[in-house]
């Protein structure tokens, strides 16, 4: 989770104003009151989203168009009422695109998802909706990216008849897809990672690097006070000479206790001892 964000929330459809987040740095600006400001007085606000209905949108257009340009906007929250069915006239005639910064709704759970999850700084490790497509699985992020997933590429759903595959929930949080049938949860990474097999791939050795230089800085530590693998007071040599080649990943906490004595160290400072090799590295 990174830190919140500052944002902008346009609100031109009083139904959905609720939706405006409490919590986080957000600045939010009601249509009728402003409609004269945009896009000059909006010309550089972060993260722009906007609440409309269909509507409205003619209204928003300038102010969408220019935030697009400047890469400051975020998403155009569109609710669907009985005029959906002109969304594309209306695209059309305002001169906007059907982007991926267009989201129709039919409720608050998806913009409401959204915007918390921005004004959070959570925006790329939560759900914002998914819907099966034939035979796919399509998921989209708070932080608005999509990711199409093969059905029969995630084995914990396999044997599931259809209508218990397309029977899934989002969580209110967005912190996960739930199958009730199965008892099947998946969140975010694990949508990353069916979405791209290549991408647990690289995770491992990522992961499988960083515990190499963990343990060569340990080695090195060891070293520059004269210790030896043996001399390593719980642990014997040949758990240590693991720990210094990555083999067990980073050590236990308890582990860690035992080589901070070792080296007449707190944990705390062991550790940031290790760390200073490192970064010397």
């Amino acid at each position: 989770m990174s830190a919140a964000l500052d944002m902008t929330v346009v609100v031109e459809d009083e139904a959905s104003d609720v939706l405006v987040p409490k919590q986080g740095h957000v600045s939010v600006v009601r249509g009728g009151e402003t409609s004269s400001k945009w896009p000059g007085d909006l010309r550089g606000a972060p993260n722009l989203f906007v609440l409309s209905t269909v509507g409205a949108l003619p209204r928003v257009a300038p102010l969408v168009r220019a935030a697009s340009r400047g890469d400051q906007l975020r998403a155009v929250f569109v609710r669907g009422d009985r005029s959906v069915s002109w969304l594309p006239v209306v695209l059309a005639e305002s001169r906007l695109r059907a982007g991926r910064n267009i989201i129709v709704h039919w409720g608050p759970e998806i913009p409401g998802r959204v915007l918390r999850a921005w004004s959070l700084g959570a925006q790329d490790v939560l759900i914002a909706d998914a819907s099966l497509i034939g035979d796919d699985l399509l998921v989209r992020s708070c932080a608005l990216e999509t990711f199409r997933v093969p059905v029969a590429s995630i084995g914990a759903l396999s044997g599931l008849a259809d209508e218990e595959l397309s029977s899934f929930e989002v969580s209110e949080s967005g912190s996960y897809l739930h199958w009730p049938s199965a008892d099947v949860h998946l969140g975010l990474d694990a949508i990353r990672r069916f979405a791209d097999p290549d991408r647990a791939a690289r995770a491992s050795a990522e992961r499988l690097a960083r515990e190499e230089e963990f343990g060569a800085a340990v080695a090195h530590l060891r070293q520059s006070h004269g210790l030896r693998q043996r001399d390593i007071d719980g642990l014997s040599d040949r758990q240590v000479r693991r720990i210094e080649r990555g083999s067990d990943g980073i050590p236990r906490l308890s582990t860690l206790e035992k080589l901070a004595s070792a080296h007449g160290m707190s944990r705390s400072d062991y550790l940031n001892a290790v760390a200073l090799v490192l970064q010397k590295d």
